[in-house]
C-alpha cells in the first residue's frame, strides 16, 4: 500500500512541476498580437480548450514517476 501511496505523490508532484514549467515556459515565449484589438469587441475569439497538451504531460509525468519508482526501488534492494 506504501508503493501505491508514494507513486500517486510522486505522480502528483512532477504532473503540478512540469504544467508550472511550461506555464512559465509559454508565458515567456508570448509575443501577443495585437491585430485582433482592432477588430471590435462585437467578434471576439473563442476557441475550444485542446486537452492534447495534458495529456502529454500527464504521459510525461508517467514516464517520469515510473523511471523514479525503478531507481528508487533499485536503491531501496541494494541498502
Amino acid at each position: 500500500m506504501r508503493k501505491y501511496v508514494y507513486f500517486t505523490i510522486t505522480f502528483i508532484a512532477v504532473f503540478i512541476a512540469l504544467q508550472f514549467l511550461t506555464g512559465v515556459a509559454l508565458m515567456a515565449l508570448y509575443k501577443p498580437d495585437l491585430s485582433y484589438s482592432y477588430i471590435g469587441s462585437s467578434s471576439g475569439i473563442i476557441q475550444q480548450p485542446d486537452m492534447f497538451p495534458a495529456l502529454v504531460t500527464a504521459i510525461l509525468a508517467l514516464v517520469i514517476t515510473f523511471g523514479a519508482a525503478k531507481i528508487f526501488s533499485k536503491y531501496r534492494t541494494t541498502a
